[in-house]
C-alpha cells in the first residue's frame, strides 16, 4: 500500500481547483487564449523598439552607453528583460495578459520619489539629512498596446464563437 503524501494531496486539489475556475470564467477556451495572445503580441510590439546607441565621446575603454526613450514614448528595448517577461496567465478562472518585470510599473507611471543619499552614509546639511529626487517621466505602452490589439482580438472572438455555434455548438453556448 503507497503512503499518504498530504503535500502531494493538497497540490493536486490545488491544481484541480486552478483547473476548474479557468472553466467556469471561460479563461481557458480558445478563444481567450488565443485573445490573450494578441493582446501580448501587441504589448511585444510596443517593447520592441530597440535603443539607438548614445552619440557622444566615449573614453577609452568605456563601456557603450544607449539613449533613453522620450517621455511619453514606449520604453526603449535594451536588454530585452521586459520584452521577455510580457505574458499570459489564468489567475483565479480569469485570463492575465502583462509583464512579471518588476520595474514596469515604474516606467508605465513614471516616478517621483526622493531618497537617502547612499544608504548608510549619510550627510548633514542645514536642512536635515541630504536627499537625491529621483524623477522618471512615464513611458505609458500598455494602453496603447491594448488600443492597438482590441479591434482583432474582438473580431476573432466573434468570428471563433460563429463557428463554434454554426458547428453545432459549444460548452459555452450549452450553459
Amino acid at each position: 500500500m503507497a503512503e499518504f503524501d498530504l503535500t502531494e494531496q493538497i497540490d493536486r486539489a490545488v491544481k484541480a481547483l486552478k483547473a476548474t475556475m479557468a472553466d467556469i470564467g471561460d479563461a481557458a477556451t480558445p478563444e481567450m487564449k488565443a485573445a490573450g495572445r494578441v493582446l501580448a503580441t501587441s504589448i511585444r510590439k510596443q517593447l520592441s523598439v530597440k535603443a539607438p546607441p548614445y552619440v557622444g565621446p566615449l573614453k577609452a575603454g568605456a563601456t557603450r552607453r544607449f539613449a533613453s526613450s522620450p517621455p511619453g514614448s514606449p520604453p526603449f528595448r535594451r536588454r530585452g528583460v521586459l520584452y521577455k517577461s510580457v505574458g499570459t496567465e489564468v489567475v483565479g478562472g480569469v485570463l492575465r495578459v502583462g509583464e512579471s518585470y518588476f520595474t514596469s510599473r515604474l516606467l508605465e507611471l513614471g516616478v517621483d520619489a526622493t531618497m537617502k543619499l547612499r544608504s548608510g552614509k549619510l550627510r548633514r546639511r542645514r536642512g536635515g539629512i541630504a536627499t537625491r529626487r529621483i524623477v522618471i517621466a512615464a513611458r505609458p505602452f500598455m494602453q496603447r498596446a491594448l488600443e492597438a490589439a482590441l479591434p482583432k482580438m474582438e473580431g476573432d472572438y466573434v468570428a471563433t464563437l460563429e463557428k463554434r455555434i454554426e458547428g453545432g455548438g459549444s460548452a459555452i453556448v450549452s450553459r
